[in-house]
């Protein structure tokens, strides 16, 4: 609908054979439906299967919005339903979202 949904920013990519794509120093943005940025992902290596759309790591990730972050030693990420699948060892970082929207702090 000429929205931008997604945008990958890839150190280096290199194809590793018709339908996989070998990815290094990766950061993907989605955006919600006004164009604001939604999520971050962070991923030091990835792979992408070109006919799936499906981003998968087997290293360290960390998934980043206004709300929370999510780290996990291995992710699965599907491009076309936003769905990621944290494996390993995982850890949530909840953010009160009231504090960072007033300024005030809870004690």
């Amino acid at each position: 609908n000429g929205k931008l949904e997604m945008l990958f920013s890839i150190g280096l990519a290199k194809r590793a054979d018709n339908y996989h794509l070998n990815m290094s120093g990766v950061t993907v943005e989605t955006f919600d439906e006004t164009g604001a940025t939604e999520m971050t992902i962070k991923l030091a290596t990835s792979v992408l299967d070109l006919n799936t759309e499906i981003l998968t790591s087997n290293e360290p990730v960390t998934i980043r919005r206004d709300d929370f972050e999510l780290t996990g030693e291995r992710m699965r990420f599907n491009a076309i339903t936003r769905e990621a699948k944290m494996l390993g060892h995982v850890r949530m970082l909840i953010f009160d979202r009231a504090s960072m929207t007033s300024g005030k702090t809870e004690p």
